[in-house]
């Protein structure tokens, strides 16, 4: 197919998902965002698959698409699109995150998964680990991650005086928040600002937070770039191996100097300008001195590492598009 020609579009069952829309604007492709119920009830899980899936089709049918790309998980909207793209002429390619592997509740899935995986045209996955365990399975893969996100913000976000460090988080399962109260409490001259919706907090988790640490609560997305753009250091930790940290790949559009956990994947792509840490409170507030009494150093280091990525992901995101082209 000529690249000019196609027509593609992106879908993602989330309200809102940064990768996406950094991969829907990279590859050219409409982005739609299918969500229903805002509360996270197990409950009502079966109604709003079954409502985005009806909304799915229904995009399709009136887009008519040539390539669908769909964000896995959930992976009923993989099934979905392989379902459309059985009764016409289209392909599907799957943009895998990490927790279809990590989670409990989608691991039960895989092996549907592996059903849609070996006949999709594309598996995007976000490290080599998972990559290969879908190769594996003798299903197309690749390594890409979403891609240089758009960094433009018209906003100052309103900081402390002093020193201040960004945790990004979204309250998930596998983020260790209390270790970082813990090291907020050791450093009581850092500002310390932690993101994410707080209906998805911990209970009474203010409660635990000394002054120097702020819940920003949910942001807008000018406003939480504006937030990424003016910190001095950016936090992102998991407790979960094999996990690409998005909120790490937004930091480094910044080249702001990072924080993260000390895992295989992520050592490997965050090689500069990065502390890698075992989730601790004392490690973490150990790195953060460190990283501020050399600031210099590891401000220069992620600046390097920023470019040396950039061309990598440029490289891979080619071959994406020849495969694409050829369809």
């Amino acid at each position: 197919m000529d690249d000019k020609k196609q027509k593609r579009v992106y879908i993602a069952w989330f309200p809102f998902s940064a990768p996406s829309d950094s991969m829907a604007y990279h590859v050219g492709a409409k982005a739609y965002h299918i969500h229903y119920f805002k509360k996270r009830r197990m409950l009502l899980a079966p109604f709003k698959y079954i409502l985005a899936s009806f909304k799915t089709l229904g995009v399709l049918y009136n887009e008519r698409p040539d390539i669908i790309f769909v964000m896995n998980p959930p992976v009923f909207t993989v099934l979905i699109g392989w379902f459309y793209c059985r009764v016409n002429k289209s392909r599907y390619v799957v943009d895998t995150h990490s927790g279809i592997f990590t989670s409990t509740r989608w691991r039960f899935f895989l092996p549907l998964y592996r059903f849609l995986a070996k006949r999709a045209l594309m598996n995007m996955l976000h490290n080599k680990p998972q990559a290969d365990e879908v190769e594996g399975w003798g299903a197309p893969s690749m390594v890409l991650e979403p891609g240089p996100i758009q960094t433009t913000t018209d906003r100052n976000y309103p900081f402390r005086f002093g020193f201040n460090v960004v945790i990004i988080s979204t309250y998930d399962e596998d983020e260790p928040i209390f270790e970082v109260i813990e090291a907020a409490k050791q450093l009581t001259e850092i500002n310390f600002y932690i993101t994410g919706n707080l209906q998805r907090a911990p209970q009474n988790l203010s409660k635990h937070t000394p002054d120097n640490v702020l819940l920003t609560d949910f942001l807008t997305r000018k406003d939480f770039l504006a937030l990424l753009k003016g910190c001095d250091i950016a936090v992102c930790l998991t407790t979960a191996d094999n996990t690409h940290q998005w909120g790490a790949l937004e930091a480094l559009e910044f080249a702001r100097p990072i924080i993260t956990s000390d895992w295989p994947v992520l050592r490997d792509y965050f090689s500069n300008g990065t502390i890698h840490i075992d989730n601790t409170g004392k490690s973490l507030a150990a790195a953060i001195e460190q990283m501020r009494d050399d600031y210099s150093f590891y401000l220069k280091g992620i600046e390097n590492l920023r470019k040396e990525q950039r061309t990598h992901w440029d490289a891979r995101f080619l071959k994406l598009i020849e495969i694409l082209e050829k369809g």
